[in-house]
């Protein structure tokens, strides 16, 4: 394109794990009860709606600390693999949902889903773009250096 240049921007990824029906529905479609031996399903869902069921959790760290300790004060026992499964039905991700994901060193995390490539002219300022376009829908929005 003559007279234009795209560029791509990027979106921090957003997350929070939550215990809930769609969570269930997630965990369900899943191996997950195939592998185990009692307790039962039921008691296994019983447990989670009464521990984690209104609990929204910020990050891994506080979503596994919490699942170990309910399980085990329900003496119910997942081994690691089950464990990740139940996280990964309980993680919501997307434009605007949750909390931001950062690196250890604290640079944001971004989300391929919400990459973003956009043609702008190529006198524009990048910025001044950025300004006008993206950050008011996403202020923590970036460009890929290309």
């Amino acid at each position: 394109m003559a007279g234009m240049k795209e560029i791509i921007i990027e979106h921090p990824l957003r997350h929070m794990y939550y215990w809930n029906d769609e969570a269930k529905q997630r965990l369900a479609d899943t191996d997950f009860y195939e592998s185990w031996e009692p307790p039962t399903k039921e008691q296994f869902i019983l447990t989670m709606d009464k521990y984690l069921g209104v609990v929204v959790f910020k990050s891994y760290n506080d979503a596994i600390s919490s699942l170990r300790y309910y399980l085990r004060k329900a003496n119910l026992q997942v081994n690691p693999d089950q464990e990740e499964i139940i996280l990964n039905s309980m993680i919501l991700t997307g434009w605007g949902q949750g909390y931001i994901s950062e690196n250890s060193d604290g640079s944001l995390i971004s989300d391929p889903a919400l990459r973003e490539v956009h043609t702008i002219p190529e006198d524009m300022d990048i910025q001044e773009y950025m300004e006008r376009e993206v950050f008011p829908n996403d202020e923590l929005a970036w460009v890929i250096d290309q």
